[in-house]
């Protein structure tokens, strides 16, 4: 089944705060599209705003030409995998437990044979299945990362959403695990969207860059064409420069002056 994520025009406050403005972006089947941005710009919003968690104000999003709104709860759960910040279920679980949770869409009664399998092949993936047995509590923040994202995977959704996925990993596991997320949106047709802090990441493994600036998108389109340094200095208030050795990165070298390095979340 195809799939396309429209976002037309996306307007979502938070009380009197307008958290989303007027956002428009779409997001194809086997491409990687990092949001980026300062705190506070809207990253984590438009993510939970795409997952029907927040309703927009004005605007709308489209599954295709189909209006978000009208699918029903189930088609939903099967349609979009999301692993938020952090870990959202018990620390008392097993980790086969916890990835086991993803196939709960699928699932009316038991668990099946092939149920089992995906479950399985999905630790084995991220790399957790020699932690099966082992508590939730007892394993490292990048660890419990990999379980979660094992656990999305698990629920073979068609769009993953995630929010920070590395952010708790070391350095090969970053690179691992975003790795691992670009081939399987190329090998499965996945519509993937992920909220990153990292600009050289993105860089290296998003095929669509959305910049955001106060809730707005100040710039979209192919990260070398968006994670330009008068755009990194527009939206992060930092001066940067692009260099190649042998592949393209982003050298941060200050804080522009009369700004605060750290923007302040609403």
């Amino acid at each position: 089944m195809a799939v396309r994520i429209s976002v037309r025009g996306a307007v979502v406050y938070y009380g009197s705060f307008r958290a989303l403005d007027g956002v428009t972006a779409e997001f194809r089947q086997g491409e990687v599209a990092a949001v980026l941005g300062p705190n506070g710009s809207g990253k984590t919003t438009l993510l939970r705003t795409i997952l029907r968690v927040l309703k927009p104000k004005e605007g709308a999003i489209y599954v295709d030409e189909r209006d978000l709104r009208e699918l029903k709860e189930g088609e939903l759960a099967k349609l979009m995998g999301y692993m938020p910040q952090g870990v959202e279920v018990g620390f008392s679980m097993r980790v086969w437990e916890v990835v086991a949770l993803g196939r709960k869409p699928h699932v009316t009664w038991a668990l099946s044979p092939r149920d089992v399998q995906i479950i399985e092949e999905a630790m084995k993936l991220v790399g957790v299945e020699r932690l099966a047995n082992r508590y939730l509590h007892e394993l490292s923040g990048g660890e419990r990362q990999r379980v979660m994202l094992a656990r999305v995977l698990a629920q073979e959704p068609k769009v993953l959403l995630l929010d920070e996925p590395v952010s708790s990993l070391d350095l090969k596991y970053q690179i691992e695990v975003l790795k691992l997320v670009r081939s399987i949106t190329r090998e499965k047709a996945l519509v993937t969207i992920a909220s990153l802090h990292d600009i050289n990441l993105a860089l290296r493994f998003a095929d669509k860059v959305v910049l955001m600036k106060d809730g707005s998108v100040y710039a979209i389109g192919r990260p070398h064409e968006v994670l330009t340094p008068e755009n990194i200095m527009e939206v992060f208030n930092v001066k940067a420069v692009l260099a190649k050795n042998p592949r393209p990165f982003i050298v941060v070298e200050d804080v522009v002056e009369g700004t605060s390095p750290m923007p302040e979340t609403p």
